[in-house]
């Protein structure tokens, strides 16, 4: 993950649902580790001091794993929009 951080901002890295490893929750450039199959969603707060809003500042982000063994859908063709089956 990649972000800019202003100056003198302080951001932080959090885990809100799913699975991973921030390796560093403070750095805005931090690696994600040990994603599982799913979704795992991030949020990224800084806090800007007195900067408007309340120098609260937070971003959130989905990283989305696809499990490659899955099984594909049953697919079947729609001829004139008549369902085969």
């Amino acid at each position: 993950m990649v972000l800019k951080l202003l100056r003198r901002a302080t951001g932080s890295w959090t885990l809100i649902g799913g699975a991973g490893t921030i390796v560093d929750p403070a750095s805005p450039t931090s690696a994600i580790t040990d994603l599982t199959v799913g979704i795992s969603t991030f949020v990224w707060t800084l806090d800007n001091g007195p900067c408007p809003p309340n120098g609260i500042m937070s971003d959130t982000i989905q990283i989305y794993v696809y499990d490659p063994t899955a099984p594909t859908a049953n697919m079947f063709p729609i001829c004139s929009g008549v369902n085969p089956r």
